[in-house]
């Protein structure tokens, strides 16, 4: 029973210094201070059996609390980005002064015949560029150092409501292509406001070696 002891704390030790979840960490402080207390105070077989299923307790409400804080970050993050996506949309449509254009599907719009002669075209880019850009900041007020895993994420959605709007998959090149220049810079702008700003929250590869 020490072995296993020894192991379990080693683990949630670890989980504790890697998760990215506040709710987690208290979560995991708590459970690390009550293996501590086991060390320090012994006990007997029964004693470390009840506290060691009391730990993983509060392992699993930690999580729980974790998921629930991640589907909330994701849903801000959705709102966001489609807010300013109809925000641009709409600004671009009045300063071209573009009106044979559906404002609610273009968004979702592959299909319009890429050339820079054509405002249809030209809204679709200039919005979803400007939307990823701005919304790369957005997220970094939001998630603070995790802008590229949830940039990632909402664009994979968006990719996925596309198809279900369009109900085809979108095959046109100029489509990906704006799309994955405006999730790189959706990463870079806004890991660089969150470096600037919540620098104190990073890991650094050499701190992952006190693992």
């Amino acid at each position: 029973m020490r072995i296993i002891s020894e192991n379990v704390t080693e683990w949630l030790q670890l989980f504790y210094k890697c998760c990215p979840c506040g709710l987690v960490k208290d979560g995991c402080l708590l459970t690390r201070g009550s293996m501590e207390d086991q060390h320090i105070t012994g006990g007997g077989e029964a004693t470390t059996e009840g506290r060691m299923d009391n730990n993983l307790d509060a392992q699993e409400d930690g999580e729980t609390r974790c998921n629930k804080v991640v589907l909330q970050n994701l849903l801000m993050c959705m709102v966001c980005f489609y807010s300013l996506y109809y925000i641009a949309v709409s600004l671009c449509i009045g300063l071209l002064r573009v009106h044979e254009i559906n404002s609610l599907l273009a968004p979702f719009d592959y299909t319009t015949q890429p050339s820079w002669q054509n405002p249809k075209y030209l809204v679709g880019v200039i919005s979803t560029e400007v939307t990823y850009l701005l919304g790369g900041l957005v997220f970094a007020w939001i998630v603070e150092e995790w802008v590229w895993d949830y940039a990632i994420t909402v664009t994979l959605l968006h990719i996925a409501m596309t198809v279900a709007v369009m109900s085809d998959f979108p095959s046109a090149e100029h489509w990906w292509i704006a799309l994955g220049s405006g999730l790189v810079m959706m990463i870079f702008g806004g890991q660089l406001l969150a470096y600037k700003l919540f620098r104190s929250n990073f890991v650094y590869p050499a701190e992952l070696q006190n693992f």
